[in-house]
Parts: structure tokens; sequence; C-alpha cells
């Protein structure tokens, strides 16, 4: 009798059969940044793109009324709005919807006692509390939201400070922020030297260390030769911090598994970028209320609670990235001694 011959699966079961590898090859070995990731982020970075160009067309072609009359209303606005009227006493100015819960938490945390820990203070704790389990994760993730929220208050008064108050030309200006870029070339090429001669929890301190120690440098332009100061200033900083990223982003990958390494830098980029636009209007407002050298200065102060984290949790205590547990253990767990 001849054999039945063997029915031949249908795409639909073909399909399923692959999907099921997949899933099982990404619980073993988890899914890689490329092609997949970067895939995802490439089609979603075009959507919206797309979205935002054909917006703007619609804005533009529906605005375009009738006598080239700019304030016709179109279906997403006029192309311009009607000339302001200075003398006006009805209008009253609201802030964008995106800035709608600072200024309720300025409501209650009125200047200048307590401001700046209503805009930065209490959201950074709000979302630092956020965060998963594991106490490496939770330091790492504090310290960088700390040194972001530094830097960013001094970001919005450098040029100012440059210009007016120390009357430098744009190239001075750019003369000084190259040390930043020669210091962070030098420190990409030190910092494996750096992790054997100090161990990788001493070089991450002493780069955190460089960025209150760089914020306290800047005001001291006014009394010494500025660009050949902040030159130097901007080096030293370019190559501690930038020995400090490297390490700490090594870090945090050794301490997450494979298939969670991108909502790890997820979470961290939210974290430590979504700070940036409180910590740009607290730097500017305070610069333009108490000046540019006490901002400096508490931004200096702000930047010490990193370093302070850095001593007092883990990451300070580590030797080698070895010491680090497996990407297949609990993320932010440390493998124990021998």
């Amino acid at each position: 009798m001849a054999a039945i011959p063997k029915e031949k699966p249908s795409r639909a079961d073909e399909n399923r059969a692959n999907f099921a590898r997949y899933k099982e090859d990404v619980k073993k070995r988890g899914k890689p940044f490329y092609p997949y990731a970067m895939f995802h982020d490439t089609i979603m970075s075009l959507v919206v793109v797309c979205t935002i160009v054909g917006l703007a067309v619609i804005w533009k072609w529906s605005a375009f009324g009738p006598h080239h009359d700019p304030t016709h209303k179109g279906l997403l606005g006029p192309e311009v709005d009607p000339p302001a009227d200075p003398g006006t006493t009805s209008f009253v100015p609201r802030p964008d919807w995106y800035f709608y819960f600072l200024f309720y938490l300025l409501r209650i945390f009125k200047w200048p006692n307590s401001v700046f820990l209503g805009t930065v203070g209490v959201p950074t704790i709000a979302l630092i509390l956020l965060t998963g389990s594991g106490l490496l994760l939770r330091s790492l993730l504090a310290m960088m939201t700390g040194v972001s929220i530094a830097e960013q208050l001094a970001i919005p008064i450098y040029l100012v400070f440059f210009y007016r108050q120390l009357h430098l030309t744009p190239a001075e200006a750019g003369i000084i922020f190259a040390g930043f870029g020669v210091g962070a070339l030098v420190g990409s090429l030190v910092s494996s030297r750096a992790v054997a001669t100090l161990g990788l929890g001493r070089a991450i301190l002493a780069g955190v260390i460089s960025s209150p120690v760089g914020l306290a440098m800047v005001p001291l332009a006014v009394f010494l030769p500025p660009v050949p100061w902040l030159f130097f200033a901007n080096f030293v900083v370019g190559v501690a911090i930038t020995t400090m990223d490297i390490q700490q982003v090594s870090l945090r990958q050794s301490l997450t598994p494979s298939h969670l390494q991108g909502r790890m830098n997820a979470t961290f980029r939210t974290f430590f970028w979504g700070v940036w636009p409180l910590a740009n209007f607290a730097g500017g407002f305070l610069g333009d209320r108490i000046g540019f050298v006490p901002t400096f200065l508490i931004a200096a102060a702000v930047a010490l609670v990193p370093v302070v984290i850095v001593i007092v949790s883990p990451i300070g205590r580590l030797r080698t990235h070895a010491e680090v547990a497996p990407t297949t253990q609990t993320p932010g767990r440390v493998r124990p001694e021998a």
C-alpha cells in the first residue's frame, strides 16, 4: 500500500511556527538592537516626521485665504494671528499645556523660599520613586538625573554670561566649548586605564566630582583670563565626564538582561532627559532674578548630590565590571563574593 504523502503546511501554519521559534529565540538570547529595534525606531520616526509634514501642508494650504489674507482661518488655524494689542488689559496669559503641572506646583511652593524644591525637587523625586527594583540601577539613575539637572541649570545662561559679563566674542565662546570636545576625546582614550588604575567605582566618582568642580570654576573667569581658564575647565570636565559616561553605560548594560536593554535605556533617557525643560526653565529664571554667578553656584551645589549618591551607594565600592551579576539574573543584583 502506497504511503500517503504528508500534507504540506499552509502559509498560516508556517507563519505561526516561525513566530513561535522567534519568541523562543527572544527568550533565550534576547532581541538584537540591529535590525529589529533600529527598524522600529526608523519606522516610527518616519511616521512622526510624515505626520508633522502633513499637518504643516494642511495648515498652510487651508489657511491660504482669499486675497492672500494671512489671518484667514483654515482647518488648523490662521497662518498668522492678528497683531497684538500692547494696551489690552483683558488678556489672561496661560502657560502651554505641558507646563500646567509645573504652574500648579508653583501655586503651592512660593518663591523665593521653596520654588526650586517645587519645580525641580518634587518632579525628580517622584520620577526616581517610580523606578523598579535594583539598588545599583536606582543609584545609577539617581546619579545621572542629578548630573543632568545640575548641568541643565547652567546651560541657559552660559552664552549670556559669556557675552554680557565676560564680553567674549562668538569665536572665543567656540574655543571655550571646544575644550570639552577635546577633553571628551582624551577621556574616551583613557577610560579603560582609569578603571584599571582607580577601580570602576572611583572612576565613576571622579567623573561625577568634575561636574560641581567645573560649574564652580565658571564664575572664577570674572577674575582670571576667561578663555584659557574656561577652556581648561571644560577640558577637565570633558575628560572626567566621558570616562564616567562610558563606565556607567557599560555598568547598567551589564546589570540588565538582554531582552530588557531597550526598556532600560528608554527609562533612563526618559528620566535624565525629561528633567531638561524643568532645569532649563529654573536656570533661566534664576539667572534673570539673582544673577549669573549665584546660579552657577546653585548648579554646583546641586551637582554635589550625585557625588553623595555614588559614595553611599554600591557604585562607589565596585572595583571591576566582573563584580556585576551576569545579565541572566535579576537587574541590579551584585554577584556575591566567592
